[in-house]
């Protein structure tokens, strides 16, 4: 959605095609035009339902159809009649979507897996142009199949994120290190545990604050509990809006401890950024270009002791926690949403012009 008003704040007419029950959490903005699609047999209906809805949408003429997430919509789409001759641009935002799964979650078996994999290498070779979040990403697009391939980054998540006030180090005598995750497995939240735990355990002024929610909550609830620190592990559920803000203006280090190679982007790590916050992110995936212009510091994932050690190292070293974090404001000030909007807008006169529609 973000996207979509950004466009719109440039003069483009937007039409944002989304399930029904989606729709109903769209907010009005002036220049986009949200239509519902309705879900009746199967998925939308089947194949000739989806295709009659779209194309409804669809009339009158479109410049370009843009299709985020290799699902079902855009092997639908991949036939240039369905989409009234219109070029076809995809972005890819999640790496399971490349792998060997029956579906973007992962929960098909081997047949369905096998179909999963055979219609993304043909999405992605009929697709006039693919987007990914980072050059990681946009290699591995290559490596399935991918024709043509830009890198186009994403914008922070909130509106107003750069004006989050610098904080003075130890201002309160706490030093706060705060996650901004889903609660599950991938993303590595017990494993910054065990490295808060080692690092901070005979120091009383560190904090660890978890915004997120997901099935591993109870769990790190008890292991802190266990390590003797549920006074010092606050659990927020997931935050947004004033409460991310708030979140960030009391943070001194913002960490992404993501296991393997799984994020394709790390918006956590651009709002960290955003706010003048230093980062502390894994080395797998996308996470090193988060950090790559200084912007903060890596730890090997999955390795709680690295983990205490870079937590450590920022602990002691206040001047060079504040240096992160400024080298983190000055480069996120250039991503921004309107940014995002201007390189796609010349990604999609190039689609135009080579479409193989």
């Amino acid at each position: 959605m973000r996207l979509c008003e950004a466009l719109a704040a440039r003069g483009h007419d937007v039409t944002l095609l989304c399930r029904s029950e989606n729709a109903r959490e769209v907010r009005a903005v002036p220049g986009v035009r949200t239509v519902p699609l309705e879900r009746r047999r199967g998925l939308l209906g089947g194949r000739r339902g989806y295709v009659r809805q779209v194309r409804r949408a669809l009339t009158g003429g479109v410049d370009v159809v843009h299709v985020h997430g290799l699902a079902r919509m855009a092997w639908w789409l991949r036939d240039a009649r369905s989409r009234r001759g219109a070029p076809l641009v995809l972005t890819a935002h999640s790496a399971d979507e490349l792998g060997p799964s029956g579906s973007p979650a992962g929960t098909g078996g081997a047949r369905r897996a096998r179909r999963h994999v055979a219609q993304v290498r043909e999405i992605l070779a009929r697709a006039d142009l693919v987007t990914g979040p980072s050059r990681w990403f946009a290699a591995r697009l290559r490596d399935a199949g991918a024709a043509r391939v830009a890198v186009v980054g994403w914008g922070p998540s909130e509106d107003g994120l750069a004006t989050v006030p610098a904080r003075p180090f130890l201002e309160d005598g706490v030093f706060r290190i705060l996650v901004l995750a889903r609660l599950v497995e991938a993303k590595g939240v017990p494993v910054l545990l065990e490295g808060f735990a080692r690092a901070f355990a005979g120091d009383p002024t560190g904090r660890l604050v978890v915004a997120g929610d997901g099935p591993q909550r109870g769990a790190i609830e008890a292991r802190a509990r266990a390590l003797g620190l549920a006074d010092r592990v606050e659990l927020t559920g997931f935050v947004e809006g004033d409460r991310l803000r708030r979140v960030l203006e009391g943070a001194d280090v913002v960490a992404v401890p993501t296991l393997g190679d799984y994020e394709t982007f790390s918006c956590a790590a651009l709002d960290g950024s955003a706010a003048g916050r230093a980062l502390v992110v894994a080395d797998g995936g996308a996470l090193p270009e988060r950090v790559e212009a200084g912007e903060g510091i890596l730890a090997h994932a999955g390795d709680a002791e690295a983990w205490a050690r870079a937590l450590r190292a920022l602990r002691e070293d206040g001047a060079r926690t504040a240096a992160l974090g400024a080298a983190g404001r000055a480069t996120a000030g250039g991503q921004t949403w309107d940014r995002v909007a201007q390189n796609l807008e010349t990604l999609y006169a190039g689609s135009a012009r080579g479409s193989r529609a």
